[in-house]
């Protein structure tokens, strides 16, 4: 998975908490205007930005949760005969 730097993620834990407080996307967007927090590539935010954004850290999130790494040991024996 592709680490997230630490403002990326309180961006979108904060457009998360908005959101669940009922905010709609465009409003969420316009508060993270209002409070001039940009997009990483400091830009402003609209409510499909919002959007996206929110839709893919879910997804992000749900990939974490089910990813599991399993380690094998393997031995290989080559008979060339």
């Amino acid at each position: 998975m592709i680490h997230l730097d630490e403002g990326r993620i309180q961006r979108l834990e904060l457009m998360s908490d908005l959101r669940m407080t009922g905010l709609m996307f465009r409003e969420v967007a316009e508060l993270m205007n209002l409070m001039k927090i940009r997009t990483p590539t400091n830009k402003m935010y609209s409510a499909k930005l919002v959007e996206r954004s929110l839709v893919k850290y879910q997804r992000r999130e749900i990939r974490k949760e089910q990813t599991s790494l399993k380690v094998v040991k393997e031995t290989y024996e080559f008979n060339w005969g």
